[in-house]
């Protein structure tokens, strides 16, 4: 009996690592909060730790979220000091927190996509 019978899809941080250096508007968002390529690997290991680690429509969330602007944005100004904080928030709820609004984003930006 299959339980999973989704195909297996792999997903390589490497990939996105050379966007990050190559891409002109991404190395520049890196760069304005100070994100070394060692903070990009270790957030999406949190991601993926934290349920990031999914696909949403074709998207891998804990690696896409690194090469859209908008989402590493989003990451960049709340990753500080090595880790997530969200105001009122602790460290590990800031966590789930970020891997839940970067899901919901890929969600809806399909939702909104569509025709």
């Amino acid at each position: 009996m299959q339980l999973f019978k989704k195909k297996k899809r792999i997903a390589s941080i490497e990939p996105a690592i050379q966007k990050l250096i190559v891409n002109q508007d991404l190395r520049s968002i890196r760069k304005a909060y100070n994100l070394s390529i060692h903070d990009i690997k270790d957030i999406c290991e949190a991601l993926e730790i934290c349920g990031a680690g999914t696909w949403v429509n074709d998207n891998y969330v804990a690696i896409q979220s690194l090469i859209t602007a908008d989402t590493l944005e989003f990451i960049a100004k709340h990753y500080k000091d090595g880790r997530f904080q969200f105001e009122g928030k602790n460290h590990f709820t800031s966590m789930f927190f970020a891997a839940d609004q970067l899901i919901n984003y890929f969600k809806d930006k399909n939702q909104a996509d569509e025709p």
